[in-house]
Order: structure tokens, then C-alpha cells, then sequence
């Protein structure tokens, strides 16, 4: 599937507690141009109400900022599967998160202008 190439083959950008894999792909459907999938693991937080709750958080985050990807990827004519991990044990707060992914974004951005 998707997401085992995503693992195989893509590369990763780093903004703690967020480690982003990315991979660009053709297998999207056109109007999209980047599909994600979270993962908040179960060693650090046992209660499957907190995982849901962090993941919850985080796509709320990514719908505010994808106003940041989204545009690039568009003018590039690019398409992305993206893997989200969230890697803290402590429980974060929305605007922690907020600045956190628009570091993520922005390095992924940086990444894919430094590939051309």
C-alpha cells in the first residue's frame, strides 16, 4: 500500500515532537494534492481517549496551516503521501502543536525546493 512505500522510499523532516515522512507519488486522486495519515504511538500514551484527542489536535492544525503547502504544491505540479508521528510523552497544548507544524511544513518545503 501507500503507506509501506511512503516508509520504504520517503524521506523525513524533523520538528520535535513531529517527525514528517513524506513521498512524492502519483497514486493521488487529482484534486488532491497532499494525503496524510497520523500516528500517535501507544507505548506513550496508554489511554486510546488521549491518542484520539492528540490526533484530533493535529488535524485541526494541519487544516489551519495547509494554506502553506498546499499553494507549492500546486505551482510545482506536485503530489505528496505524507506520514505524521507524534513522538512526545507529554500531553501538548494547540498552539504548541500550531508552531510546530508550520516549522514541519516549511522545512518539507525547503526540502522539496533543494530536490529540483
Amino acid at each position: 500500500s501507500l503507506i509501506e512505500e511512503v516508509f520504504k522510499q520517503g524521506e523525513s523532516v524533523k520538528s520535535y515532537p513531529l517527525k514528517l515522512i513524506y513521498l512524492k507519488t502519483d497514486k493521488l486522486t487529482s484534486t488532491k494534492y497532499f494525503q496524510i495519515a497520523i500516528s500517535v504511538p501507544k507505548r506513550n500514551f496508554k489511554s486510546a481517549v488521549d491518542r484520539n484527542y492528540i490526533k484530533r489536535m493535529l488535524r485541526e492544525v494541519i487544516r489551519k496551516n495547509k494554506l502553506l503547502i498546499e499553494p507549492f504544491l500546486i505551482q510545482q505540479d506536485k503530489k505528496l503521501a505524507l506520514f505524521l508521528i507524534f513522538g512526545d510523552k507529554e500531553m501538548p497544548d494547540l498552539t504548541f502543536l500550531d508552531k510546530r507544524m508550520k516549522k514541519a511544513f516549511n522545512s518539507l518545503i525547503e526540502n522539496l525546493k533543494h530536490e529540483e
